[in-house]
């Protein structure tokens, strides 16, 4: 596989592999669901959060892993990382909540510049 840049293949490989894992079954059940859906600009990673009550979601990336925290440091924290097949460094990624549904958008297409960061949303309260 190679780690520096989205490849098509390398990535159905690792979809299939990821959504056969138990382990990634088990931390659907225990942490949060995530699901992956990949369109022509972007690799999207999607968390329902409709059953928890949320203050804060933290998302940072380090090399080829994207890390997922929910009201992180409280009692309440709940938290995943998802490892890609390629480095996420140089890769755009943005992130949208709304109504209960997290939404992070990895940009396929590699930047010159490392660009990969950290997100904090503060959920506004109803």
């Amino acid at each position: 596989m190679n780690h520096h840049q989205f490849c098509p293949n390398d990535w159905e490989l690792w979809m299939k592999k990821m959504f056969l894992d138990p382990i990634s079954t088990l931390l659907d059940e225990t942490q949060f669901r995530l699901d992956l859906f990949e369109t022509t600009n972007d690799i999207i990673v999607e968390v329902c959060t409709e059953t928890f009550h949320i203050k804060e979601i933290w998302i940072k990336c380090e090399k080829d892993r994207l890390y997922i925290k929910m009201d992180p440091g409280s009692d309440q924290e709940r938290a995943r990382s998802v490892q890609f097949p390629f480095d996420l460094s140089n890769h755009l990624i943005t992130a949208k909540y709304e109504q209960d549904w997290l939404e992070i958008f990895i940009d396929k297409n590699p930047s010159n510049e490392s660009i990969c960061n950290e997100i904090k949303i503060r959920r506004n309260p109803r």
